[in-house]
C-alpha cells in the first residue's frame, strides 16, 4: 500500500505556546482507490485509508491522528496549536462527520452527527464551531 501527501495543510507557528512545532496534513493513498458511486465530494477527494497525521519539525516523528477511521482529511490546526479539526467517516457507508482531537494525546471526539454530514471545520473567534452540511 503506497501512501502519498495529497494535502500539507498547516504548520503550527500561530501561538508560542505550542505543545511540540510541526506539521498536520492529511496522507492519501497515491493509486486511485475512490468510491465506485460517491456520495459527496469528500468521497472523491479523500479515498478510503486517507488519514489526518501530524509530523515533527524534522519529519523523524509520524503520528496517526484519525487512526481506526475508515477515511479522514480536511484537518484545521487551532491558532493555540492544542487541537486539530478534521473530517472522517466512522464506516464505509458513514457519513462525513467533524472530529477533534488534542495534538500530542491519543484518541479524537466527534463534534457532529449530522444526517446528511458535516465538513469543513472552520472556528469563530469566540470558539464556536461552524461547518458546511447538505441538510
Amino acid at each position: 500500500m503506497t501512501l502519498g501527501v495529497c494535502l500539507l495543510l498547516s504548520v503550527l507557528d500561530c501561538s508560542r505556546s505550542i505543545p511540540r512545532p510541526g506539521f498536520v496534513f492529511t496522507q492519501c493513498l497515491a493509486t486511485d482507490t475512490h468510491a465506485a458511486n460517491p456520495a459527496d465530494i469528500l468521497d472523491l477527494r479523500y479515498s478510503a485509508g486517507s488519514r489526518v497525521m501530524f509530523a515533527d519539525a524534522d519529519f523523524k516523528r509520524l503520528d496517526v491522528i484519525s487512526e481506526g477511521l475508515f477515511a479522514a482529511g480536511d484537518p484545521l490546526v487551532t491558532c493555540d496549536g492544542k487541537r486539530v479539526l478534521f473530517c472522517a467517516k466512522a464506516k464505509p457507508g458513514s457519513p462525513w462527520q467533524v472530529y477533534e482531537a488534542r495534538l500530542g494525546h491519543r484518541g479524537y471526539r466527534p463534534l457532529t452527527a449530522m444526517p446528511g454530514g458535516a465538513a469543513n471545520p472552520a472556528l469563530l473567534p469566540d470558539g464556536r464551531l461552524v461547518f458546511t452540511s447538505t441538510r
